[in-house]
């Protein structure tokens, strides 16, 4: 279990901004945790940024993909599974523009089939 996915599994939502980690909420952490997070803060941050730019990375594709088929409503790009959970990014072309969002589906009930069949029975409405 990576140190992100322990603070997840105690209920906490972690992200960074800049070098300061940014963990909520507040009152769920224990003196157990708050020490586990001193002592685990560069892991975190490595952590953190890398899921960060494997994102952007996701991002960049799935608007590509958008960009290259102009008709296209829809592009999702899947990542690696960490812990047991497959993030996916989706895009979604409206007409105002794009928007996106971030999935984080457990592996066991990842399809990536299934996601795409979604997808495209949503582009026919």
């Amino acid at each position: 279990m990576t140190t992100t996915a322990r603070l997840r599994a105690a209920g906490l939502t972690i992200s960074v901004r800049g070098d300061t980690l940014l963990v909520e909420p507040s009152s769920a952490i224990t003196e157990e945790l708050r020490a586990f997070i001193r002592s685990n803060k560069p892991a975190l941050l490595q952590e953190l940024r890398a899921a960060q730019t494997a994102r952007q990375c996701r991002l960049d594709q799935a608007i590509r993909q958008l960009s290259e088929v102009p008709t296209r409503r829809a592009a999702y790009i899947a990542g690696d599974e960490t812990d047991g959970v497959i993030p996916v990014t989706a895009v979604l072309r409206t007409p105002d523009g794009m928007i996106t969002g971030d999935l984080a589906i457990p592996e066991e009930r990842w399809d990536s089939w299934l996601f795409l069949e979604s997808l495209e029975e949503a582009e026919a409405c």
